[in-house]
């Protein structure tokens, strides 16, 4: 044990090296409790959902009634971590967005990285807003696209121009962008991409999931019917407005299967527990 002593703090100088960078650049950030009075412009807890006593106690009082309540969900659902549950979840959430299937992911990073990393195929261009959130870019980076492109915020005129150098492109926005809180044209990327004919979106709906639309399903379900043709796959996370934790991704059926087959942040993860998805269906019907 003694020889490893001097390597590990060899590891430990580059790292503090690295945290010490941060600190004098003022972007040092640590996991510590906040114990004063605040008012929170921060968390994601959108709507309160998230500390609302009266909606946490009937959830876990609902969870201690059911016989069939599980601590976890035992692996991963393409071997023993399937359940009932999650196919009943998946069924509600697809039926909600009005799209043909979903498919549900322990969290929303996981579930945009998945996404952003499988669907492209080598001969997809990807078209990225610049400011989408680093989920979306992890995975790209992970992309098997021949070619990735961010385009201007917001900027329709830039992403007509950059579809016309390529067949076959995924464009990836937000319903809502993270950063500034303002919200995508979607009707108009709707249009430019069914125009262009070549052309999908992914919609990362994290932010504006409970927010937008009716019931707050989403930036997609504002569309009219004929424009949401244009979206390949919408990702709902259940960590913001709703309160809970996990995401899923809703699709046509080929493309579910697709990803459970090929995402492997699905693949190889354990599935989220039971009460997860029901958490989330609570917090749908409260929003």
């Amino acid at each position: 044990m003694r020889r490893l002593a001097p390597r590990r703090r060899f590891f430990a100088g580059r790292y503090q090296a690295a945290l010490a960078k941060r600190a004098a650049e003022g972007t040092l950030r640590s996991t510590t409790v906040r114990t004063e009075t605040l008012i929170d412009f921060a968390s994601n807890d959108y709507l309160g959902v998230a500390r609302d006593a009266a909606f946490a106690a009937a959830h876990f009082a609902a969870e201690a009634r059911r016989a069939d309540a599980a601590a976890g969900s035992t692996g991963s659902r393409l071997l023993t971590g399937a359940s009932r549950e999650h196919d009943a979840f998946e069924a509600f959430a697809a039926q909600f967005h009005g799209r043909e299937s979903a498919l549900l992911f322990g969290s929303g990073y996981a579930a945009n990285s998945a996404v952003a990393a499988t669907l492209p195929l080598p001969s997809d261009a990807v078209l990225f807003d610049e400011r989408s959130h680093n989920s979306t870019r992890f995975g790209l980076v992970r992309s098997r696209a021949s070619v990735q492109r961010p385009f201007g915020h917001n900027d329709l005129d830039d992403l007509r121009v950059k579809l016309r150098d390529h067949e076959g492109a995924l464009v990836f926005v937000e319903g809502i962008y993270s950063m500034d809180g303002d919200e995508a044209p979607l009707q108009e990327l709707a249009e430019l991409c069914l125009e262009d004919g070549r052309a999908g979106l992914i919609v990362d709906e994290a932010h504006s999931t409970g927010i937008l639309g009716d019931c707050g399903r989403g930036a997609v379900s504002t569309l009219p019917i004929p424009l949401r043709r244009a979206v390949v796959a919408q990702v709902h996370t259940f960590g913001k407005a709703l309160g809970g934790h996990g995401a899923v991704v809703v699709c046509d059926a080929t493309t579910r299967e697709y990803l459970a087959n090929y995402a492997q942040p699905f693949v190889y993860a354990t599935a989220p527990p039971d009460s997860h998805s029901r958490l989330a269906r609570r917090a749908d019907d409260a929003v």
